[in-house]
């Protein structure tokens, strides 16, 4: 579906800005000086708007900047198979590998995946014959009695100064998660790194030079997981699937979290959560941890609610956050600041802007109020003992206890 007509973007909010500021009504037209004033009125409007000045004694919290999202657990990550070889007979121009314990193959790993053979080398697998039995292209006859390993990095180091980081690629299965940016992966024989960027299920950064050809690796899994870039908060507790079907999980203080870990190294499906802060030396923003109780024992979809920090408005992103209804408001914050800037005071865009935003959040209110509250499970009147798994919440302003 199309944008609204009707919604203003960051051309209108410019133009407008810039015809107040006595620039002219055509911000492309600006020289570079002249621009950059009309762009920080821009951005200072619209960082006003979505984190509005408190009326009434009340700060509104707008609706829009509440997306959902999910983060999918993983537990000690090499999800590195590796194990022993029964039978390795050659056939030219392949040989066919059979392994015992694990059945760590899947088709998906024909013709991309690679196995690693303990004092012959790596070998690509050409065809699936099963989950315990591959054909790898070229004479690995010698390896009926040798160990094997899957998951592999190839490294590609990029020593520009700007960028000093290394891109992994795995062959063989989907071992990396948005979540892992941040914990350190261990490649055999080259070193450990920092997990700095995820591109895909098959390709990381890393911090520093890890040139590497296909080499074993591992992640290991503290219960701990990055969340998104934009995350500024979170609402309410965390749920699973309608298919996991577990109880939602509470948000709790990452000191209760601390204190439950240095009591019991524990794994399994997490019951509680809490949002570390995560430290920061000036030279990046500052990012977020989901940390878990126990730590997950592997994959479970959690979905949550969260306030989004969004990015500055430019003309290859014009659109804000609300869509349509605050265009007005927008623009009206946006020589608000102008305002402040030319005339070093409040004036009429000010007060202009007071009341549209005044109605902007009534009308934000009634759009996503609920219909009816829920039930309200009380059974106070009905004596019984609570059990400590049952994790019994009380909220009282929003904070769980």
């Amino acid at each position: 579906m199309s944008e609204s007509t009707l919604s203003l973007s960051y051309p209108h909010f410019a133009n407008a800005t810039s015809r107040f500021l006595g620039y002219g009504a055509d911000y492309t037209a600006l020289s570079a000086a002249d621009l950059a004033i009309v762009d920080e009125c821009v951005q200072t409007g619209l960082r006003q708007f979505y984190f509005p000045p408190p009326i009434g004694g009340n700060v509104h919290e707008w609706s829009f900047m509440k997306p959902t999202a999910t983060l999918l657990t993983w537990a000690d990550n090499a999800l590195l198979s590796s194990g022993s070889i029964t039978g390795a007979d050659y056939d030219s121009p392949t040989t066919t590998i059979t392994v015992s314990g694990a059945a760590p193959f899947t088709s998906a790993m024909a013709g991309t995946a690679s196995i690693l053979i303990t004092d012959e080398g790596t070998f690509a697998i050409a065809s699936y014959t099963s989950s315990t039995v591959v054909d790898v292209t070229g004479d690995a006859s010698a390896a009926s009695s040798d160990t094997y390993s899957l998951e592999l990095v190839t490294g590609v180091y990029d020593s520009s100064e700007t960028v000093n980081a290394t891109t992994l690629t795995a062959a063989g299965g989907t071992p990396f998660y948005p979540s892992m940016v941040g914990k350190s992966i261990v490649v055999t024989d080259i070193g450990t790194f920092i997990i700095t960027g995820y591109t895909s299920t098959t390709v990381i950064t890393v911090s520093g030079d890890a040139t590497a050809t296909t080499k074993p690796f591992s992640v290991a899994g503290d219960g701990d997981f990055r969340l998104p870039d934009d995350f500024g908060g979170i609402e309410g507790p965390l749920t699973f699937t309608q298919a996991e079907g577990y109880p939602e999980i509470p948000i709790r203080s990452s000191q209760e979290i601390r204190s439950l870990r240095q009591r019991s190294v524990a794994s399994g499906r997490p019951y509680l959560a809490a949002i570390q802060v995560g430290s920061a030396d000036g030279t990046d923003g500052q990012r977020f941890d989901l940390k878990l109780y126990p730590t997950p024992d592997g994959e479970y979809n959690l979905t949550y609610e969260y306030n989004a920090l969004k990015n500055r408005l430019t003309p290859a992103a014009p659109f804000p956050l609300g869509g349509m209804a605050y265009g007005d408001v927008i623009k009206e914050s946006c020589l608000a600041e102008a305002e402040l800037k030319e005339e070093d005071g409040p004036g009429v865009h000010a007060q202009a802007f007071a009341i549209k935003l005044a109605t902007a959040i009534s009308f934000d209110k009634q759009a996503m109020s609920p219909d009816h509250l829920p039930y309200n499970h009380d059974k106070s009147t009905t004596p019984r003992r609570i059990r400590r798994s049952e994790n019994v919440l009380v909220t009282v302003g929003g904070v769980n206890y």
